[in-house]
C-alpha cells in the first residue's frame, strides 16, 4: 500500500476551501488526504514546519517528498487524467514559467484580499 498524499489548505480561506472542494470531486485525487492548516500540527510529518511557512504557500506531501508553490501546482496537474495526455508540455521551460506566473498571480490576489479575506488578513 502506498503512503498517503497530504494536501494542506487553509479552511478559513474561502478560495482555499473552494479549491479543495473542487479537487475532492475530480478524478485523480481520490487518495488525497485534505488537511486544514489549522490541524497540520496533529500530523507528525508537519510538526517541525513552522505554521507561518505552511501558510505562505501551497504544500503537498507525496511519496516521501514535499511539493511547494508552483511545484505543487505541477504535481496536481500531473495527477489529473484530463491533463495527463498533454504532460509532454510540462518539459518545456515556457510551460513551467506559465505555471509559476499563474501561481504567483493567484497567491498575490489571495494575499491582497481580492479573493480571500482570511488569507489576506494573515499575510498582509
Amino acid at each position: 500500500m502506498s503512503e498517503k498524499t497530504y494536501f494542506l489548505f487553509d479552511q478559513e480561506c474561502t478560495l482555499c476551501s473552494r479549491f479543495t472542494q473542487v479537487l475532492q470531486k475530480i478524478k485523480g485525487y481520490e487518495d488525497f488526504e485534505f488537511v486544514p492548516l489549522q490541524q497540520a500540527n496533529e500530523i507528525d510529518l508537519f510538526k517541525d514546519i513552522p505554521q507561518t511557512q505552511l501558510e505562505t504557500e501551497l504544500h503537498i506531501f507525496s511519496e516521501g517528498k514535499f511539493h511547494r508553490g508552483p511545484e505543487a501546482v505541477e504535481f496536481l496537474m500531473k495527477r489529473n487524467p484530463l491533463i495527463k495526455k498533454h504532460m509532454w508540455l510540462m518539459d518545456h521551460q515556457m510551460t513551467k514559467k506559465a505555471i509559476g506566473s499563474f501561481y504567483k498571480a493567484i497567491d498575490k490576489a489571495r494575499k491582497s484580499r481580492l479573493l480571500c479575506n482570511s488569507c489576506g488578513n494573515k499575510h498582509s
